[in-house]
């Protein structure tokens, strides 16, 4: 944010961490048990379908935020692999404290999905997966 003149406008988005935690079936502490990412099923989504909501193929760490997944990549020259991605997801409450600690004004906060991003949803919406927001450089 320091690239930013005052007055700027940032628009970006982010994965929906209150959306995440309400369909989650997985819920664990990664500092309590890290073995729970060994118990994961394997998927083929970034591949096939990009639905990295499917509570069948992730883990949340309640305490972190942050979502595991174990994708698996069969298509191309290479062998077929399995990775562990991780992946850190936001609340609205998280944003606005972003906001104030880099000097920013949230003009706007909605929770939406990219289909339609003028329709705008509650957080446990199973459509709203991002929230999109604009602030402002004070």
């Amino acid at each position: 944010c320091n690239n930013i003149k005052k007055g700027g406008v940032i628009i970006a988005s982010v994965m929906n961490y209150e959306l995440t935690n309400h369909i989650a079936t997985n819920k664990f502490d990664f500092t309590v048990n890290p073995d729970v990412l060994l118990s994961l099923k394997a998927s083929q989504t970034m591949e096939k379908t990009g639905n990295i909501f499917d509570p069948n193929y992730f883990a949340v760490d309640e305490k972190t935020q942050v979502v595991y997944r174990k994708e698996r990549f069969e298509l191309g020259r290479e062998l077929p692999v399995e990775l562990i991605v991780r992946d850190r997801r936001y609340t609205l409450k998280d944003i606005e404290k972003l906001c104030k600690r880099f000097d920013l004004k949230l003009v706007e906060a909605r929770f939406v999905n990219a289909k339609d991003w003028n329709e705008r949803l509650s957080s446990k919406d199973n459509r709203a997966k991002e929230i999109l927001f604009k602030c402002v450089k004070i």
